[in-house]
């Protein structure tokens, strides 16, 4: 297995990665990249898309000018 198979466990990528991307490293503390390798494996997919599905959902549930989220990354993640 290639160091690129480990890091994407849960291939093949969904239809909407087939076109360009940036590559995004991040330097995360070692027990949150526990939990989102546990959580993106109990959901078979792999780590790259559950960083993405994670973002997208604090992304959505970003304050607004009428008050505070209603939830945040870190609540999607650790629910």
């Amino acid at each position: 297995m290639t160091m690129r198979a480990r890091i994407e466990w849960g291939d093949p990528r969904p239809p909407e990665w087939r076109g360009p991307c940036e590559p995004l490293s991040a330097r995360l503390p070692p027990d949150l990249v526990r939990q989102v390798r546990v959580r993106a494996r109990a959901q078979g997919v792999s780590v790259s898309q559950m960083v993405q599905r994670l973002l997208e959902a604090g992304l959505q549930n970003r304050p607004t000018a009428t008050g505070p989220a209603h939830s945040d990354l870190v609540t999607t993640l650790f629910d």
